[in-house]
């Protein structure tokens, strides 16, 4: 398993599950290959760069061994952030 940077999980304030609308893949066996859809919120002091959101992504889909879209609650639409913020399923947080 890949290891992240102990400032990476210093700097997460929360994790969680949410309910993503994808279209999904069909693998050689006829099972659907579905992603996982990960909300990751940071303490307000973080300073978060791209290399660590794919360092912290990575690291989520070698846990997981599936693909991992991960969010922010900032890309999240404003139209959608209500909805899937009442229905994820908090799996980490301080």
């Amino acid at each position: 398993m890949a290891k992240t940077s102990h400032g990476d999980i210093d700097n997460v304030h929360s994790l969680l599950l949410i309910s993503l609308v994808v279209r999904p893949q069909i693998n050689k066996s006829n099972r659907i290959i579905a992603d996982i859809g990960v909300l990751i919120e940071f303490v307000p002091t973080a300073r978060i760069s791209f290399f660590n959101l794919a360092r912290i992504k990575r690291h989520i889909e070698q846990f997981t061994n599936k693909p991992v879209d991960l969010l922010t609650p900032e890309a999240i639409s404003r139209f959608f952030r209500d909805q899937i913020s009442y229905e994820a399923e908090t799996v980490y947080e301080r």
